[in-house]
């Protein structure tokens, strides 16, 4: 709370989400003009490190659109057309060590190749997991690039490419079709 009120404080920013993690933990997202947040979140650094530990920081320019409804919202609100899944696609999955380390891969996934997020998965002990979807080369390169903008900022703890999944682990996949038909209506008359 005091990294928080020290950030609002420090620059004309808007609070958008104060989430505790990992138990003592918190994570703290802010929006406004780039300068004004960067020196917020400096502010908020300095205030946290004087009560305990800053487990890592980051500064989103332009975030991708699904990773700015996931940090306002804190839901992935996706429809069925937005997952395009079929045999021939690649599942990638990135674990990391913290939620700002996943939304920082997570983002430079989406930047960085035509791939979708299928999920994002709190994994215990402190992991997270963004989930991503696409054609074999596309989730490679994403993964790559997700993996090492994360790896600036904290750890990976693990990264894999399923190339053509078994369409029984469609099933298993957080917003799958599988999974998307339990959540979304049918559409009216059909």
């Amino acid at each position: 709370v005091v990294a928080a009120d020290a950030m609002l404080k420090a620059a004309n920013i808007n609070l958008i989400r104060y989430e505790r993690v990992m138990g003592e933990l918190a994570a703290i997202c802010v929006v406004g003009d780039i300068s004004a947040v960067r020196i917020a979140v400096e502010s908020g650094i300095a205030s946290a490190q004087n009560y305990g530990e800053v487990v890592t920081s980051a500064v989103l320019s332009n975030p991708a659109p699904v990773v700015a409804q996931l940090l306002y919202s804190g839901q992935i609100i996706l429809d069925k057309e937005t997952i395009s899944f079929t045999r021939q696609s690649a599942i990638g999955i990135l674990e990391t060590r913290g939620f700002v380390c996943a939304i920082v891969a997570l983002d430079s996934m989406l930047k960085a190749a035509n791939v979708s997020l299928c999920g994002l998965e709190n994994t215990g002990a402190g992991t997270v997991s963004p989930i991503i979807t696409g054609d074999l080369s596309a989730v490679r390169y994403a993964v790559e690039a997700g993996a090492e903008a994360a790896g600036r900022i904290g750890q990976v703890v693990a990264s894999q490419v399923l190339a053509r999944p078994q369409v029984t682990k469609e099933a298993v996949l957080p917003l799958s079709e599988a999974n998307l038909a339990k959540l979304i209506a049918p559409a009216a008359g059909h």
